[in-house]
């Protein structure tokens, strides 16, 4: 309670492998592949900021606390970037 974390997760599709980065409190986290295949997207069509998706016709979950601030980038942030945001933000 009364804690809060800067989360950043950064998706690039500039190498073969789709990688998605995920930042928390300015630490990464190991690479992960997105996926397999081609980028798509068709993925990134629909952005939702503190609800999932309705799963097989049931009800979208929702995130159960508060969002100070969210932030969406046209391109993928590199390390530097992301904490110097970090830093200015906290």
């Amino acid at each position: 309670m009364n804690t809060w974390y800067n989360i950043v997760w950064v998706y690039s599709s500039k190498s073969a492998q789709n990688i998605c980065q995920l930042y928390v409190n300015n630490v990464a986290g190991s690479n992960n592949p997105a996926g397999t295949g081609a980028y798509d997207p068709g993925i990134f069509s629909t952005i939702r900021i503190g609800m999932d998706a309705p799963i097989h016709n049931g009800a979208a979950s929702t995130f159960p606390g508060k969002i100070g601030q969210a932030l969406i980038y046209n391109r993928a942030l590199s390390s530097a970037e992301i904490s110097k945001n970090f830093n200015e933000m906290r």
